[in-house]
């Protein structure tokens, strides 16, 4: 039998209960104190008599600081001990907090943070034991933080995360979700990222961005880019596959979106690209383009189709590190949502608690719609990270989609853009989930854009600012 790891976690309340819920589908991890200020003396009082070997820490707690991190990695105790700090990348918090010496994972929270650190825990442990035989003092202070100042945050990589958008049927808001998340991320966070449209059923994302997009998407795209790979069995440079779009804020140079556009013609799904060998084929292109994405992005967005047998689809979610979940607060949308989740479940897409890699985004809500805002969260049993406003009049939408324009992009270029405001918010919040740090450089680069981020509440849940 597995001896249980003894830990203390650090973290505000907020998180608490997600960080132990996560460590206890692991089943080797006994959590045996929790505190919430991570300068309170008894903490470091209680680490250094007691058997404790790993001290897991949230960056939102109270109190954090890199120079506490230090003192948890080398102040000699009882037993050895490993550090795990879960940080965004606001400033220069992850560097500052790699100097400690502790072990540091990129938030936002997820499991795939508990299976690195699972995977890796002897190793760690290893170090911790050889550096408390070793070390004679603390060595000079890491660099303290500058929480207050946002830094571009696309200079320095981190590590790729996944996000596949599905919903149950077409219609709800899947690829416009799928879309604005990329060009927010990447005009507005500074992250490398790739969207592809992984719709089997027809590419959209092409013909909505207008005459040059679907010129571009007739010769080269993804059923371009898989015959390759499954001709050669290797991947080809994805570069001259992608289709690099303008930047926001400059007049030229190379943006931080590249798009591979989707199916040219709908019989293109049939490929024994996509079909061959039962199906594997086409997920052997999915984890293939996985792999590649990793060398030069930082973001993988994919828009799927509704089909959730499709291989290509199936793959998109299973490799995943969060599935959004998109649907409109009606009941013909909410009951297919559900099953299909039950049907991902069923395919080991998912695990057994889907809340562990889902999310959702409700789209079109409207306060008299008959459903509650928590209730549909509380039925399909996922936390819901963003709610989009029906506030926006259908002929402003179809002149966007027809202008060949992102939603965000027109709010940006145009004058009046006061019926966009609640969809850019709630995008906006929707990027800094996944890209803390957004919404700070959101401010600095456009007024309008400084508008929408609200001085009074914060975050995508309107909680008030402490």
């Amino acid at each position: 039998m597995t001896t249980p790891i003894q830990t203390v976690l650090v973290a505000p309340p907020a998180e608490q209960n997600a960080i132990q819920a996560m460590l206890a589908g692991f089943g080797n991890y006994q959590v045996t104190r929790v505190f919430q200020d991570m300068a309170a003396a008894e903490l470091l009082d209680y680490l250094l008599v007691s058997d404790t070997t790993l001290v897991l820490v949230h960056q939102g707690v109270e109190g954090f600081s890199t120079k506490g991190l230090q003192e948890f990695v080398h102040t000699k105790g009882s037993a050895a001990r490993v550090v795990a700090a879960i940080v965004d990348d606001q400033g220069d918090v992850f560097d500052a907090c790699l100097q400690t010496g502790a072990v540091v994972f990129r938030l936002p929270l997820r499991k795939g943070i508990f299976e690195r650190l699972t995977a890796g825990y002897p190793d760690y442990y290893a170090e911790a034991v050889q550096r408390m035989a070793t070390s004679v003092a603390i060595p000079d202070a890491a660099p303290e933080l500058d929480n207050t100042a946002y830094q571009a945050l696309g200079v320095r990589r981190q590590f790729l995360q996944v996000l596949t958008v599905w919903s149950s049927k077409g219609g709800s808001g899947k690829s416009m979700t799928a879309m604005e998340l990329a060009y927010l991320l990447a005009n507005v966070g500074g992250r490398k990222v790739l969207l592809v449209d992984g719709d089997m059923n027809r590419g959209y994302v092409a013909v909505a961005l207008g005459q040059e997009a679907m010129a571009f998407a007739r010769q080269k795209n993804i059923a371009t880019l898989a015959t390759l790979y499954d001709n050669r069995g290797q991947m080809p440079n994805l570069e001259s596959f992608v289709y690099n779009y303008p930047p926001a804020f400059a007049k030229d140079g190379r943006g931080n979106l590249d798009i591979l556009f989707g199916l040219a013609a709908p019989d293109q799904a049939n490929l024994p690209c996509f079909v061959g060998d039962e199906g594997q084929q086409g997920m052997r292109f999915v984890s293939a383009l996985r792999d590649m994405a990793q060398k030069s992005y930082e973001f993988l967005v994919f828009d799927i189709g509704t089909l959730i047998p499709v291989h290509v689809h199936a793959a998109a979610i299973k490799e995943a590190t969060t599935l959004l979940v998109v649907s409109t607060p009606i009941v013909p949308d909410i009951q297919p949502t559900k099953a299909g989740l039950e049907q991902m479940k069923k395919y080991d897409l998912l695990p057994r608690n889907a809340g562990e890699k889902a999310v959702l985004v409700m789209n079109h809500y409207h306060e008299d719609c008959g459903f509650q805002e928590n209730e549909f969260p509380a039925f399909i049993g996922l936390t819901m990270v963003a709610a989009f406003p029906q506030v926006v009049p259908e002929p402003l939408m179809y002149a966007i989609v027809n202008q060949g324009q992102f939603v965000s992009e027109h709010f940006l270029a145009t004058k009046n853009g006061d019926a966009l405001k609640g969809l850019t918010r709630q995008l906006l919040g929707l990027a800094e989930y996944f890209a803390p740090g957004t919404r700070g450089l959101a401010r600095q680069h456009a007024p309008k854009l400084a508008d929408v981020v609200e001085a009074e509440r914060r975050g995508i849940f309107k909680r008030k600012k402490a």
